[in-house]
This record gives C-alpha cells, structure tokens and sequence, in this order.
C-alpha cells in the first residue's frame, strides 16, 4: 500500500468517524465504498470492520451509561441467525444489488413506512434489526441506513440512540472480521504496515472523540432533521455505487 493511498485512507477514516460519531450512522457506509474502491474485496471488509469496530467501540465506552441494554438480547439472537444464514445458505446476490438495496430504503414513501412503525425497543422488532441488518452488513460491508430506519420511532434521546447503535454495530463489525480475516489468503496489503495501522487506529479515536463532542452540541430536534438528511445522502451515494458496481464490475 503506496504512501498516498495510507494518507486517503486516514483521511477518509477521520473524516467518516466524525461523521458517525455525530449521527451514528453515514460514515461507515461511505468508508466502505471507498476501501472497496482501492482494495480486494476481503481486505477491504476486514479492514472497514477493524476501523469500526474500534470506532464503535471506542463510541460505546464515552456514551456507556446512555447504552439501552433491553433489546439487545433480541437484537442477538437475530444476529446469530444471519451468521448462520450466510454460512449455510446460498446467498448468491451481487454487491451491486446490496447498495442498490440500501440507497433506496430511505426513499421508500414516508406512509409506507409509517406502516411499519419500526422500534427497536420493542422485541421482535430488535430480532428483526439483528437478522436484516446483520446480513446486510456480512453482503455489504456496511448497514448504517438500514439500522438507522430501526431507531425512527424509538422514544429514546439522541445520546441513547447513538450508544446503542455503537453496540450493535461493534458486534457486527467484530463478527464481519471473523468471517472475512480467513479468506484474505496471500494478500499482502496488510504486511509489515504497524505504524500505518497505529495512525489509523488513533485517527479512528480522534475522529469518534470530535464527533461525540459535536453531539453533545446538537439540539435533539436538529439531530433528527439531520439524521434524515444523512440518510437520504448516504441512500444517494449508495444507489451510484451500486450502479458503478453494476456497469463497471
């Protein structure tokens, strides 16, 4: 990995951290689409979920006591379902369906979606958060949008939202490595790079500390409006992905 691409990647890593350290989600959808831009599929997917899962982490420890615990037993038994889901079946859909599928959620008719009233905090609805959207993130890399759609009618503050999703989505980054470290093989993008890892790491800290500072001057009304505003872009950044991925291969 040439020095250039080490200086965009980390440039990209703290500019999406502090994206989804104010918003919770966003950023790690558009770090995604641009590992997978400059590296292998595999190295791609095990590098994004060691930069979120650090990231996530790290978010879960600075808002730990706003951490919701109830659901996320339910949420857990989802996840472990999508895990064996995408062992044992065949799941022979394309990436480029996957972004397409994510980038035009968001723009699904607001009655419709209404009908569907998701909560987290309620358990079935938690179990169906763990097995869609934990499948999404093993296909796609990333399931920001999709998680976020879970938390529209939760009655929990900003602060709640953000540290409960930090702690789904640290689950599934970490269980995302699991599965894709073995399938890197020979490939060396990873060799002898410690510092390069280092400064990522701590730019991964940076980046969630400034964005978590940044929420904690966010008026609650401003948060949801802007959420809604990130998802319909990360929704729109995703659809060109997918039709690049479509056209290009």
């Amino acid at each position: 990995m040439g020095m250039s691409l080490m200086a965009a990647v980390i440039g990209v890593v703290l500019l999406t951290s502090v994206l989804s350290g104010v918003l919770g989600m966003g950023g790690g959808m558009i770090l995604m689409a641009f590992l997978a831009a400059v590296l292998p599929v595999t190295s791609a997917m095990v590098l994004h979920g060691v930069i979120q899962a650090v990231a996530n982490g790290s978010r879960c420890l600075l808002l730990f006591r706003h951490i919701v615990w109830k659901p996320l037993g339910y949420f857990a038994v989802g996840t472990g379902l999508s895990v064996l889901a995408f062992y044992f079946l065949v799941i022979s859909t394309k990436t480029w369906v996957v972004y397409l599928a994510i980038g035009l959620l968001p723009f699904l008719p607001k009655t419709w979606m209404k009908s569907f009233a998701l909560d987290f905090l309620k358990p079935t609805h938690a179990f169906t958060c763990g097995l869609v959207v934990s499948l999404m993130q093993l296909l796609a890399g990333a399931s920001g949008p999709l998680l976020d759609m879970f938390f529209q009618e939760s009655k929990i503050n900003r602060h709640q939202v953000i540290a409960t999703k930090a702690i789904t989505q640290t689950v599934g980054h970490s269980i995302k490595i699991a599965v894709y470290l073995p399938l890197i093989g020979s490939e060396s993008y990873f060799a002898d790079q410690k510092i390069f890892f280092l400064l990522l790491l701590t730019t991964t800290l940076l980046g969630t500390w400034l964005g978590t500072r940044l929420l904690a001057r966010l008026k609650e009304e401003d948060f949801r409006k802007y959420v809604g505003y990130s998802i319909k872009a990360v929704g729109l950044f995703s659809v060109f992905r997918g039709i690049g991925s479509l056209v290009y291969g």
